[in-house]
C-alpha cells in the first residue's frame, strides 16, 4: 500500500524568496544601459545628418554671388539651433583648390592647412569648403555615462565651387 504524503503542495516547493528581486537588480541596470545606448546613438546619427545637411544648405548660400562668411555662418547657426547649443560649435570656410589637383590622394588633404578663405571675395568656379565641427560632449542626452566611453567629434561638411 502506498503512502499519500500529508503535506500540502505548498510546502513541498522550494523556498525562493527574494529570488526574482535578485534577479531584476541584475537584468534591469544592463536592460537601462542597452537602452540608453540605443537612445544616444540614435540621437548621435540624428545629429551627424543635420551637421552634414547644414553644411550642404549652408555652402548652396555661399556659392551664390554676393555672399559672406557672416551669412553663411548665421545660415548654420539657424539651421542647427534646434538640435544643439551652437554656440559651441567650429565653423571652418577653407579655400578647397587642393581638391582640383588630379594627382593629389584626397585622403591626405588636411582641412586644417588649408587656407581659409573669404567667401566674398571668391572667384568664379572656385573649389571651397565648408565645415562644421562640435564636441560629442556638446550634443550627448546621457552626459556621464557615453561620453566617457564615445568622446568624439561630429563633423560634416560639403564642398562645392563658387558661382
Amino acid at each position: 500500500m502506498r503512502r499519500i504524503p500529508t503535506t500540502t503542495s505548498r510546502e513541498m516547493k522550494p523556498r525562493r524568496r527574494g529570488a526574482t528581486m535578485v534577479e531584476t537588480a541584475v537584468i534591469l541596470p544592463v536592460f537601462f544601459i542597452m537602452i540608453s545606448g540605443v537612445l544616444e546613438f540614435g540621437h548621435v546619427y540624428m545629429v551627424i545628418h543635420s551637421v552634414n545637411s547644414a553644411a550642404n544648405k549652408a555652402s548652396r548660400l555661399a556659392a551664390t554671388e554676393g555672399a559672406t562668411n557672416t551669412q553663411v555662418t548665421a545660415q548654420l547657426v539657424q539651421n542647427l539651433s534646434t538640435t544643439f547649443n551652437t554656440g559651441k560649435m567650429r565653423v571652418l570656410i577653407k579655400d578647397a583648390s587642393a581638391y582640383d589637383d588630379t594627382e593629389v590622394d584626397p585622403d591626405t588633404i588636411s582641412v586644417d592647412q588649408m587656407p581659409n578663405l573669404d567667401i566674398s571675395t571668391a572667384i568664379s568656379r572656385q573649389l571651397f569648403l565648408v565645415r562644421v565641427e562640435v564636441s560629442y560632449d556638446e550634443i550627448t542626452i546621457v552626459p556621464s555615462f557615453w561620453r566617457r566611453i564615445i568622446g568624439a567629434e561630429i563633423v560634416g561638411q560639403s564642398i562645392m565651387r563658387h558661382e
